[in-house]
């Protein structure tokens, strides 16, 4: 990384070239939306890529005609802000009592766990549909907030893990000594200073759970319970599919995200070197 301070250099340059073509490709989607979303089918048939000629909202007003997006984008945030609060407070326990709390077999059992993240979630999905539906679960937010839970929380458990682990010993024997209990020490001492780490895992869920489709789709049939990345998916035909309508969903339902990202990526960039630091 080039520092304020340093003077150009001809070395540096395919640097800069490299870290170029890297952000274009970052930023090319995203300009692919929001120019398509401006076209009508046939100038997208036509010219799916470049510039439009005739700007119009005709893709963007039938894509609120065919869909109740708004309602979607509501039920997409309520599911995954639920699901990434319950993530982020079970993985944060579950990292501190792997890290600190030293129990009987407690590294094989954070073994067991961590191995179910090389678990695809293809292989588990008729199972898991069978139990919903005989818990008459289906159709319901609580069956995909549980399962987004059950196979997010392995990763979360590690990530605390590996943060609570760079907080030296001697910070718990202090505290222990002042009289605090496991519990008390959790609360008022390694739950403030993980919050770096609970920001890093909380984006990383909540961009990572909202473009989920296969389990919502599954799970989430009905119209009025459906996540947006369902909603979209909904807007392709089966034999005639309008592209730009699809992409101004597509648009739509990236703006929390984006947002979410742009206003947090500060607590995402100190979460990732806060362990490299120590």
């Amino acid at each position: 990384m080039l520092h304020p301070t340093k003077k150009f250099r001809a070395r540096d340059i395919p640097v800069l070239v490299v870290l170029l073509a890297i952000a274009m490709s970052c930023l090319y989607p995203f300009y692919f939306m929001l120019v398509s979303s401006f076209k009508s089918n046939q100038e997208y048939t036509v010219n799916p890529i470049g510039f439009p000629k005739h700007f119009t909202l005709e893709s963007i007003q039938m894509m609120l005609d065919q869909t109740d997006v708004f309602q979607s984008l509501l039920n997409s945030l309520f599911v995954v802000c639920v699901s990434v609060l319950i993530i982020m407070i079970v993985s944060s326990m579950a990292g501190y009592s792997f890290s600190k709390l030293k129990f009987w077999g407690s590294n094989k059992f954070f073994i067991v766990i961590l191995s179910t993240i090389m678990i695809p979630i293809q292989i588990i999905i008729i199972p898991l549909y069978i139990n919903m539906a005989d818990l008459e679960l289906v159709n319901h937010y609580s069956s995909i907030i549980l399962i987004y839970t059950a196979i997010s929380i392995p990763f979360g458990a590690y990530l605390m893990r590996s943060f609570y682990t760079g907080i030296p010993s001697e910070l718990m024997d202090a505290a222990m000594i002042d009289g605090l209990s496991y519990t008390q020490i959790y609360y008022k001492i390694m739950l403030p200073l993980s919050a770096p780490a609970l920001a890093t895992l909380g984006i990383l869920q909540f961009i990572n759970l909202w473009n989920d489709l296969l389990i919502s789709m599954i799970f989430l049939q009905d119209p009025s319970t459906r996540t947006v990345t369902v909603t979209i998916a909904a807007l392709a035909g089966r034999y005639v599919t309008n592209y730009p309508v699809i992409i101004s969903g597509l648009l739509v339902s990236t703006i929390p995200a984006v947002i979410g990202f742009l206003t947090l990526q500060r607590y995402l960039v100190k979460g990732i070197t806060v362990g490299i630091t120590k």
